[in-house]
């Protein structure tokens, strides 16, 4: 029943969140970022992704990622292209801040990513960044990631039982 984005909730399935956000979720483009993001289960189809492409988010272009572990919800991503790095970064955390309280900035940026705060709430770890996408265009890349700390949990006891099992 916990609410995760949109109008899906965690532990949905795939075809429960095309249904209660009245779109297609398709396979991602590229296919390497999935298996980084998998969990070190011995089986590694109980993890997929799948892609939200046809949205708008903040009057901005958006792509949602979902991640499922036996095809339950288990965290998504949302990605969008900016010209102007403050505004909507700035508004986003605003309603990230409003929602789950203060979030931490990482002072530790480096090269690659221009600002970074994260969120530790009870439910949920979230995580805001921008970085430069394009020097010629002067585009920045805005990516936000959640995860449902129960469920993470779950499969982190999964994976330490398999580790257990193995030999």
């Amino acid at each position: 029943a916990d609410k995760a984005f949109l109008n899906a909730t965690w532990k949905m399935s795939p075809q429960e969140i095309e249904r209660a956000n009245k779109t297609h979720l398709g396979p991602p483009e590229e296919s390497w970022w999935e298996e980084l993001n998998a969990p070190s289960v011995i089986d590694k189809k109980r993890y997929r992704e799948l892609v939200q492409a046809d949205i708008s988010l903040w009057g901005y272009s958006a792509k949602v990622t979902y991640q499922f572990f036996d095809d339950k919800l288990k965290g998504y991503s949302v990605g969008l292209t900016v010209y102007d790095p403050d505004r909507p970064f700035n508004e986003i955390l605003a309603t990230l801040n409003n929602k789950f309280g203060p979030g931490i900035a990482d002072l530790a940026i480096t090269d690659v990513i221009s600002r970074t705060v994260d969120w530790d709430a009870a439910g949920q770890k979230v995580e805001l960044w921008i970085t430069k996408r394009d020097e010629k265009d002067k585009s920045y890349y805005l990516g936000m990631r959640s995860s449902y700390k129960p469920f993470t949990r779950e499969i982190e006891d999964i994976v330490a039982k398999e580790k257990r099992h193995t030999f």
